[in-house]
């Protein structure tokens, strides 16, 4: 239970504190393309710390009990708790700034305050929203689990198999966001990488359900 629960409130933190408020600060500061290659080359740094963190953690397991790795874990949040301080700007413009009383009421604390988008947003805001929100549902932290019961039940891998899977998540990751995706954000409509992306999500998946190879688990 202990470990359950923890395991829940640090992916709902690191949800939070990583994915959510990158993506707010990117938006305060850039807009368009130029938010889209930001957020490539975002993609391209979190690949690299897909390939680099099996190694560490490897070393550190050799070395000790997995519990160290977990210490690992939380010596890097405090590193990033004060950088997040002592070194980040606030991206917000102060016009657009309130109150820390106006933020911290039980409205903004209800976990379902995202349904007034539907009952009082526009309704391309309820579009774009349900579209996000699919697109979501496949992202890298909600398939983890799904992905490690599935490695190991289905495809029958070793941890050396899954970390090696990681690895090359990674690497292509890496090389997505420097290269592929800056490319096609070039050369394509915003709606045409949409679809583009949303298509190849469909194939990859489609194709991961009837192979256990690992070629066509990377797609």
């Amino acid at each position: 239970f202990v470990v359950l629960t923890c395991r829940v409130l640090r992916m709902v933190i690191t949800t939070f504190s990583n994915t959510v408020m990158v993506t707010a600060a990117l938006s305060d500061v850039c807009s368009g393309k130029d938010l889209a290659m930001a957020s490539s080359l975002m993609a391209a740094s979190t690949g690299l710390g897909l390939v680099l963190t099996p190694f560490v953690e490897a070393r550190i397991l050799q070395r000790s009990s997995p519990r160290f790795a977990y210490l690992a874990l939380s010596v890097l949040g405090a590193v990033q708790v004060v950088y997040n301080v002592f070194v980040m700007p606030e991206t917000l413009e102060i016009a657009k700034r309130i109150p820390m009383q106006a933020a911290l009421t039980l409205q903004n604390f209800n976990p379902f305050g995202f349904m007034r988008i539907f009952t009082h947003g526009s309704k391309g805001l309820c579009q774009m929203t349900t579209v996000a929100t699919l697109q979501m549902a496949i992202e890298g932290k909600n398939m983890s689990d799904l992905s490690q019961v599935w490695m190991k039940n289905h495809l029958g891998w070793t941890i050396e198999g899954a970390r090696n899977f990681v690895i090359s998540y990674g690497m292509l990751c890496v090389a997505s966001g420097m290269s592929l995706t800056p490319y096609l954000l070039r050369t394509l409509s915003p709606r045409a990488f949409t679809t583009l992306t949303n298509l190849f999500n469909f194939l990859g998946f489609a194709i991961r359900g009837r192979q256990g190879a690992l070629f066509f688990i990377l797609g």
